[in-house]
């Protein structure tokens, strides 16, 4: 089986109706009008089936895996499975990259962790004394924004942010309240590296 019971997936929206589509062993089903509504859509897993097909929550249908495209991501939240899943295709993508935990997570003497990172392919609890993390593929990440120099920050097209303001202002307006800053702290604040850029 590909999935369980309780992952969100997403469905694919290229599902073309009356056409069969497959799971990994070979079993088969129409995706019919009933079922076009959730084209494009996350979906929970709710059932799984006797011939290893899927039901959704919502839906009374049979689901099979190519009606899936993946474990889903949703309002810049991810599964910890489909993380490792990319972190393995493209490695240095996902160096170092760190994650708040939404869900629990723990590593082997049952500490709760709050956040966390890749390393080697793997998740490791970003706190001492670094455990790897134990993980199923509901666990729920959502990506920690990662700090970048000024001038990184000021050649995107999204609005940005340094470290001290409360919120993300065009690359125009950064450059406006930077003009009024003293010149010492212009200085300061554009040699270091504490840029955030929004989304």
């Amino acid at each position: 089986m590909k999935y369980e019971v309780g992952d969100m997936v997403k469905v694919r929206s290229d599902l073309e109706l009356d056409r069969r589509y497959y799971n990994e062993t070979g079993e088969h089903d129409s995706f019919v009008d009933s079922m076009a509504a959730f084209r494009g859509k996350n979906v929970v897993i709710e059932k799984i089936t006797g011939s290893g097909k899927y039901n959704i929550a919502g839906d009374l249908m049979n689901w099979t895996d190519e009606m899936f495209e993946g474990l889903a991501k949703e309002e810049g939240k991810m599964f910890a499975s489909a993380l490792m899943e990319l972190a393995r295709k493209e490695p240095q993508k996902y160096k170092g990259k760190r994650y708040k935990v939404t869900d629990t997570l723990c590593d082997r003497t049952g500490r709760v962790y709050k956040t966390a990172r890749v390393k080697n392919g793997e998740l490791e609890c970003d706190e001492p004394p670094f455990f790897y993390a134990h993980i199923n593929s509901r666990t729920i990440l959502e990506e920690i924004p990662q700090p970048v120099s000024f001038m990184e920050a000021a050649t995107q097209w999204n609005r940005i942010k340094h470290e001290s303001w409360g919120e993300y202002v065009t690359v125009e307006n950064a450059m406006r309240m930077i003009g009024h800053m003293h010149p010492g702290t212009i200085h300061e604040i554009v040699k270091d590296n504490r840029w955030f850029i929004e989304g």
